[in-house]
């Protein structure tokens, strides 16, 4: 009798462990983001030497309404010839010109896409560097879908995020009207690099009624939100583009 119980314990046990793994793909499926946007250029800023983000330059209407942060990696010859461009030329704003493309997409099923790459803005006289770079979706860091009926007293949000070697912070698009802005940064803490580096992305909140965009004392440490960071220098601000 107790062979028996046990066969039966183990059949069960063993049943229950084979529905969980059958309940992954199903709760992966259920993450992904359906949408009835059609195919649009979808303007990036991209940033980072030792490693790249893209952040989508949104609007408050479709097909271009979403905040996205990207983790990506050029092929290797574009990745050289960005990072030399960077170092001679000491610009900080550096845009990629994508494909057409779904943007929600990018949650389901698109990895990589082509896009030339300007050093400044693409839509504003920048200077095309290389065409048709394949750039490979890493991970995809942020991804909301904005709101241009919202008008709600929320807290002034930033998103920090990077890794050892470098750390960055991106406004957090809520209300409108609104301004995207994207910073260097450098972390004091260790331990909060170390999050950042296992690809973590923190929030930090500042009160609702603090100046927009925020008054930064630039290379100079302080404490912003609850961690202590230096604020080297702005990569780049927008208004008119979220009113």
């Amino acid at each position: 009798m107790h062979k028996k119980v046990t066969t039966l314990n183990s059949f069960f046990l063993y049943l229950l462990v084979s529905v969980q793994f059958l309940m992954v793909p199903l709760n992966l499926n259920a993450q992904k983001h359906h949408s009835t946007d059609h195919p649009g250029i979808h303007g990036m800023v991209l940033f980072g030497e030792y490693k790249q983000y893209a952040s989508h330059l949104p609007l408050f209407y479709s097909p271009h309404d979403y905040q996205i942060i990207l983790k990506v990696k050029l092929d290797s010859s574009a990745e050289q010839a960005y990072i030399n461009d960077r170092k001679t030329s000491h610009t900080e704003l550096y845009t990629i010109e994508p494909e057409k493309f779904v943007l929600p997409e990018i949650m389901n099923d698109i990895h990589s896409f082509k896009a030339n790459l300007y050093r400044g803005h693409f839509e504003r006289g920048g200077q095309l560097i290389l065409q048709n770079v394949t750039v490979q979706i890493e991970k995809v860091a942020y991804f909301k879908k904005l709101n241009p009926t919202q008008n709600q007293k929320e807290p002034f949000r930033y998103m920090l995020f990077g890794n050892k070697q470098e750390q960055f912070m991106v406004h957090q698009i809520l209300n409108r009207p609104e301004f995207d802005e994207i910073l260097s940064v450098q972390v004091s803490d260790v331990k909060t690099k170390s999050k950042l580096d296992e690809g973590e992305v923190l929030t930090i909140s500042l009160p609702a009624e603090t100046i927009k965009p925020y008054p930064w004392k630039f290379n100079t440490e302080s404490k912003i939100g609850t961690i202590k960071m230096n604020v080297l220098k702005q990569i780049y601000l927008e208004f008119d583009d979220l009113k």
